[in-house]
């Protein structure tokens, strides 16, 4: 027997608006942030990379950062993973 049978109907729907408000509330707004510090546009990308914009573009034609294209658009976003790999290994090439 499942816990939630032993519930009344109303009990339920009482339990079912209260975890849609936390969710709404709390959990939504904290992987929206996560979501917004995993990827960046261009030029948050040369601030995150300390380099000039100019620089980044530099990085970028030389296709030591990729990024990625959203779907259907051609707006490019590069993740925060793939800006670390490249300090990483710019640090190890020093």
């Amino acid at each position: 027997m499942a816990v939630l049978d032993v519930l009344s109907p109303e009990i339920k729907s009482q339990l079912v608006l209260e975890l849609t408000q936390l969710v709404s509330d709390d959990v939504v707004p904290r992987i929206l942030a996560q979501q917004e510090i995993d990827f960046f546009k261009a030029k948050e990308a040369a601030n995150y990379l300390n380099v000039s914009y100019d620089s980044f573009k530099r990085i970028r034609k030389q296709g030591l950062i990729i990024g990625f294209l959203l779907k259907g658009t051609s707006i490019r976003r590069y993740r925060k993973s793939e800006l670390d790999d490249y300090l990483k290994e710019s640090e190890e090439r020093l």
